[in-house]
Formats: structure tokens, sequence, C-alpha cells
């Protein structure tokens, strides 16, 4: 059993292969993974099927999910192939994991029921524990900068890695948008290189995350301030970056500053 900020995850390691598991949120939403090693598996087709226990009457396969993982990523069944995985693993039910081979007879590696009920109420009461999390508080985030800098804060590198965690974990995000902003100290050219800059910098912090989401960047350098640059404080509001995360089906309208 595996528990993060959002996650409660019931993972099976498999010998000389990698792992498998589920991970389930708080509003009861579901994925099955597959992790293989480097090595013999990456890259090649997966076909995840349902199958009978060595001691179950014999019935014909059921196929749940097709996947390729390619670049060490692992292959990732959403809510409803995961159920079927879920209730298949209850029923004492195998997980079969074929890899077709040119000219060779077929891999198979298995993921087994055994003890799964057991996991299984760990992983409930794990749920239970976790706190409920609403969209709108990872909607708009905003991350500030010290004067004349691109570098990123203890405080706003905290932010970000909490960002890219809720991302990965409860998936549904389409398109991130980033706008970089400066205060009015320097040239209007220099602080719209800068605000780009920084918002570049936010960027490659979230793809460093594993967040792999597209990313909608650009610069409004010294325009649209929240605050007025007379004053420090005021200036500080203002060098900032803005995300703006859009989930499926949300409109493209946003308006940025």
């Amino acid at each position: 059993m595996k528990h993060t900020e959002f996650t409660c995850q019931l993972i099976q390691h498999i010998p000389d292969y990698g792992e498998a598991g589920l991970i389930q949120l708080k509003n009861g939403r579901l994925r099955f993974f597959i992790r293989s090693r480097p090595g013999l598996y990456l890259g090649a087709l997966r076909q995840i099927s349902i199958i009978t226990a060595p001691w179950q009457a014999r019935s014909k396969p059921r196929v749940v999910g097709l996947g390729s993982g390619g670049e060490n990523r692992p292959v990732n069944l959403g809510d409803n192939a995961a159920r079927k995985v879920l209730l298949a693993l209850q029923a004492g039910r195998f997980i079969s994991l074929t890899y077709p081979m040119d000219s060779s007879p077929q891999i198979r590696v298995l993921v087994s029921s055994l003890f799964f009920r057991r996991a299984m109420g760990r992983l409930q009461r794990c749920v239970g524990t976790l706190p409920v999390v609403s969209f709108s508080e990872f909607s708009r985030i905003l991350i500030y900068f010290a004067t004349n800098s691109v570098q990123l804060s203890q405080l706003a590198q905290k932010h970000l890695h909490r960002l890219a965690r809720y991302i990965k974990a409860y998936g549904g995000i389409r398109l991130i948008i980033g706008r970089g902003y400066t205060d009015r100290v320097g040239s209007m050219k220099y602080n719209f290189k800068l605000g780009l800059r920084r918002a570049e910098t936010v960027t490659r912090f979230l793809r460093e995350q594993g967040v792999v989401v597209p990313i909608q960047v650009a610069s409004q350098g010294e325009m649209h301030p929240v605050s007025s640059n007379q004053t420090v404080a005021g200036r500080a509001r203002n060098r900032r970056v803005v995300l703006i995360l859009k989930s499926r089906g949300d409109s493209d309208k946003t308006l940025v500053p």
C-alpha cells in the first residue's frame, strides 16, 4: 500500500518484471497501471486480459485494454477498465499481460489475486483518510518571483510540486496556460523577455515533475499590474506567473490577467 496526498495505491511487485497496481482517488475514480522495468518489455505491445485462476473453471479470457509503454512510461487504464480489473481480482481471477513477440512464443505476465480482498480492505480504509479536493483550488495558481529573477523560491517550488501531484493524480486537464508578468522596473522590452523567461521556468519545473499536459506560455511583461508599482509590496505582487488549468469541456475564453 502506498499513500500520497491525493491517492491511495495498491501495488503488486512482480519479480523480474516491474509492478502493477490500482490507484484510487477520494472521488472514487480508479486507475489500473502497469510499470515494467527497462529491458525486454519496454515498448512492447501489451494486451491486458482477465483470465481464470488456475483453480477456477476455465473460461475465455476477456480483454480489458491494450497499451504500449515507451520511454519507461507506465500503461494506465481509466476508470471503466480499472473497475473491471478490480471486480475480477475480487472474484479471484488473474490479470494477464501478454507480449506478442515476432517468431517467438508469447510472453505472459500474471497479476495474482491472492490476498487481494484483504489488501482491498486496506485500500478502502486509506481512501477514507484522503482530503476532499476541489478543482477550483488548483484552477488558478500564482507563482511569485524576486526582483529581476527567474529563480523559483522554496515556497514556489512547494506550490508547483503540489500542483504537479494533483494533475498527475486527477487527470482531466487538457491545457495549462502560463503567463509571465513583471513590475515596471526596467524597460518594457526587457520586462517582456523577463516575463517569458519566468513562464518558461515554471513550465520546465512542471515538466521535470512529470507533467505531460500541453502548456501554453506567453509574456505580458509589465502590463496588467494587479497592484501599484509605486510600493515594494505592490511590485512584489506584480512579479508573478499566472497558471490557468483548463479541464476537458472548459471554454478557451478564460481571461488571464
